[in-house]
């Protein structure tokens, strides 16, 4: 099933995912009941990367369906920024076209300048960053891993939760 950006953004829903963390519903490590969050976050990337290397961004996510950028039974979602922090993709629309190249996480880790570094440094391959995240279910801080890659010019990625222990 082919959607358009437009049903696409209806699927992820305005205001669902804050960039601050506080309202994000993101998958606990602790949480996956079948298979492994990280190869379905590792999935996810891949998958996105072939359509962006296939349609180009944003054309890819008119050329595919919705579940590649988004999984609600397992909280993932994919978020797109480009290589100067601009957010280009994400669930909460109002952060979509903002450059969010300066945020920082509880303990002052700049990570998305991280992931973009970490990203381009990895030349095409996928990368594993971490940063401070706030579980949105219950305020519960917790570590977020993401998965990213760089392709056609923008970093894509996604990641999970693990509860701090």
């Amino acid at each position: 099933m082919i959607t358009s950006r437009r049903n696409l953004l209806k699927l992820f829903g305005a205001g669902t995912v804050a960039l601050t963390g506080a309202t994000a519903l993101p998958l606990r490590a602790d949480e996956v009941l079948t298979g492994n969050v990280r190869a379905h976050v590792i999935d996810m990337v891949e998958q996105a990367s072939d359509a962006v290397a296939t349609f180009g961004f944003p054309r890819a996510l008119n050329r595919t369906d919705w579940t590649l950028w988004r999984r609600p039974d397992l909280g993932l979602y994919v978020f797109v920024l480009n290589t100067d922090g601009k957010l280009l993709l994400h669930p909460d629309r109002r952060g979509e076209g903002q450059n969010v190249i300066g945020s920082h996480d509880a303990l002052g880790t700049p990570f998305i300048r991280n992931m973009i570094n970490a990203a381009v440094a990895a030349n095409g391959n996928g990368v594993w960053t971490r940063y401070q995240w706030a579980d949105a279910r219950n305020g519960e801080p917790g570590t977020k891993h993401t998965y990213s890659k760089i392709v056609g010019g923008v970093v894509l990625s996604v990641g999970y939760i693990a509860a701090i222990s």
